[in-house]
């Protein structure tokens, strides 16, 4: 469990708004990734380590941020460090996250309404170890877009038919819908191509593996 620093029974709470550092590394023991969680709004902050009893620590797999090098259990040929968003699931408050497809009642990830009600995630910077920044991102996709809608939807563009796409405001990329409170600038207009669009929403830095430091804006419901 992620802990708040103040004693081994009390979980790190993050808030929507809140905004939060990750800092990813490796220490010279091998004992596997620490991630530690800073909630820069409540000044809470915690450190996982990820060393299992059973099959021992799990430490970077590929010297190279590179497309493919990633984990085999995923479903996404991305890389090994990735910002992931995952739709295709009810609200953890009103549907437990279950799976759902397009034209669910109750499936969010493809509501235009949900997504408007929310904030975008911003993610502020990333930072590696020698102090650089990332200059560039990417995404991939698993599968996606409009030709994933009308596979369980009679038409696109109805409630709980839409595919979520990426706009630019003046806080970076938001993915979701337009968020006008944002000011976006890019494809107004609707979804990219379904070649484009993610179901997975992965964006990357391109560096030091071994060493990782994110500032991430929560999204807000209104």
């Amino acid at each position: 469990m992620l802990t708040d620093g103040t004693g081994p029974n009390n979980p790190l709470i993050m808030h929507a708004g809140d905004t939060v550092t990750v800092h990813w590394f490796t220490t010279p023991a091998q004992d596997g990734f620490h991630v530690t969680v800073t909630d820069l709004t409540t000044n809470g902050s915690g450190t996982i380590v990820l060393n299992s009893s059973s099959t021992g620590p799990l430490m970077p797999a590929f010297d190279a941020q590179a497309i493919g090098n990633a984990l085999a259990w995923g479903s996404v040929n991305d890389t090994p460090n990735s910002f992931v968003w995952e739709i295709g699931h009810e609200s953890v408050f009103t549907g437990a996250g279950a799976f759902c497809v397009p034209g669910q009642v109750g499936c969010d990830s493809y509501d235009a309404a949900a997504w408007a009600g929310t904030s975008p995630i911003q993610i502020k910077s990333v930072t590696f170890a020698d102090g650089s920044q990332a200059k560039q991102f990417a995404a991939v996709s698993d599968l996606g877009g409009k030709a994933e809608v009308l596979a369980s939807c009679s038409a696109y563009g109805g409630e709980f038919c839409i595919y979520p796409w990426y706009t630019l405001g003046k806080n970076g990329y938001h993915f979701g819908v337009d968020f006008p409170r944002y000011a976006q600038r890019l494809r107004p207009g609707g979804p990219i191509p379904a070649s484009a669009v993610v179901r997975r929403a992965v964006w990357r830095g391109f560096d030091l593996l071994r060493h990782r430091f994110e500032i991430i804006k929560l999204p807000e419901l209104y």
